[in-house]
């Protein structure tokens, strides 16, 4: 956060994920980015958030793309925060290494034009 230049107060929006090297297996990024060990301390520099982290599990060659799923960190019913980011690091995850990556956002989407999951779906789905 410090790197980033913001504090845990300004972000709205995190999610997380893991990029396993070609001989590895996913189960192994998965092992680390699903336990309170990471999630709690990632939860808490983002100023006390309470939603459940948004993730993105793959395995792939050196330079692959991973797409960080983001949601509000305190209501996952708000929709404009719905987004996704994407990384590559050209060279890596090496074949038997794994890329960890979390995500923030200081707001959702620009312009975003879908209303919170906290009013009703009316008129949006016909009968």
């Amino acid at each position: 956060m410090e790197a980033l230049g913001v504090t845990g107060d300004e972000v709205e929006g995190y999610g997380k994920g893991a990029l396993v090297g070609i001989d590895g297996e996913i189960e192994h990024g998965s092992a680390i980015i699903h336990t309170l060990t990471f999630g709690n301390p990632f939860r808490s520099l983002c100023g006390n958030a309470e939603t459940l982290l948004p993730s993105a599990e793959k395995r792939g060659a050196a330079g692959s793309s991973l797409d960080l799923a983001i949601k509000h960190k305190m209501d996952a019913k708000i929709r404009s925060h719905y987004m996704t980011f994407e990384t590559r690091i050209p060279d890596a995850p090496r074949n038997d290494k794994i890329v960890i990556a979390a995500v923030v956002t200081t707001s959702g989407r620009a312009q975003p034009r879908i209303g919170s999951l906290h009013k009703g779906l009316e008129g949006v789905f016909p009968s």
